[in-house]
């Protein structure tokens, strides 16, 4: 039986969102439901993850419009992502107040399918953090949450996903829902290379043509070769043995962002199963192998 998955995404800064819903949509052992957008600009968020689930023959997932900024702040619509200039003009202009609420998506996809349902974050935790707080009955009909984010091993070293909206990661943190932590820790260390990139756009089918693109977007605002991030969150979802995981008690300190990580006690019981190391190459051969290969019959 596939693993049901929900994504909640703020694909569209770095490129490693686009690769991870890549992963998503080429890996069988999976079913994803449903895509959610977090952080600022949210419809240009919309746009791009459904131009990248078009591309991987997806185009039937629906797309939630959600949080566009941490608890209690504004969102900047004015943010510009360094992929949107892989849409075309139609892509650009296009009205996407069809997209659901992403609140909504996320509930009634949790509704349909209780106990079932996977919530990978790929973002801020805002959008969990809502639900929670807006209906917290049906967040914990969730089968579990695999979250990139947080540094847990590395002193008081902020991650990114964490530091957006610290607050909103704290109550998730505290819901009591089932979590894997997949912490920058380890995912720094699933590092590509120029030939793995060359092995990307030497694919001929439009997924990969178009993850070339995204990656050369992100490139040229600076980046350098991808780190797997938000791949290695997808892939603990349908193979965990690629991490040693480790029973852990996290605490979110607000408003710094720092995740502090204990072992548990009778009075601090566990609250996450953190990720303390990888199996690197073995993950990076299937990630390529996935994303760059078309399954049989598709078009």
């Amino acid at each position: 039986m596939r693993e049901k998955i929900i994504i909640d995404t703020d694909i569209g800064d770095n490129v490693d969102d686009a690769l991870a819903l890549a992963l998503a949509c080429r890996s069988p052992e999976l079913e994803v439901l449903a895509v959610t957008t977090v952080w600022h600009n949210v419809a240009d968020r919309v746009r791009l993850a459904r131009k990248v689930l078009r591309a991987f023959g997806r185009p039937e997932v629906p797309v939630g419009a959600g949080s566009g900024c941490a608890l209690g702040g504004v969102e900047n619509q004015a943010h510009r992502l360094n992929q949107a200039v892989v849409l075309t003009e139609a892509e650009r202009v296009a009205d996407v107040s069809d997209a659901p609420d992403a609140q909504m998506l996320m509930a009634e996809t949790i509704e349909r399918h209780p106990g079932e349902v996977t919530l990978v974050t790929i973002g801020p935790q805002s959008n969990v953090a809502r639900l929670l707080r807006e209906a917290p009955a049906t967040a914990r009909k969730l089968k579990r949450i695999v979250m990139m984010g947080g540094a847990y091993f590395l002193g008081e070293r902020v991650e990114t996903n964490i530091k957006c909206d610290p607050e909103a990661a704290r109550r998730v943190f505290e819901s009591g829902i089932p979590i894997i932590a997949v912490g920058y820790d380890v995912t720094l260390k699933c590092q590509t290379t120029r030939e793995h990139i060359q092995q990307i756009e030497r694919a001929q089918n439009p997924g990969a043509q178009l993850l070339g693109r995204l990656i050369a977007a992100w490139t040229a605002q600076g980046g350098r070769h991808p780190v797997l991030h938000d791949p290695l969150a997808v892939a603990m979802c349908f193979r965990p043995g690629l991490c040693e995981l480790r029973d852990q008690r996290v605490c979110v300190q607000v408003p710094q962002g720092i995740t502090v990580c204990a072992s548990p006690t009778k009075d601090r019981p566990a609250n996450a199963r953190v990720c303390v190391e990888v199996a690197v190459e073995q993950f990076i051969e299937m990630f390529l192998q996935r994303v760059t290969t078309e399954p049989p019959g598709h078009r």
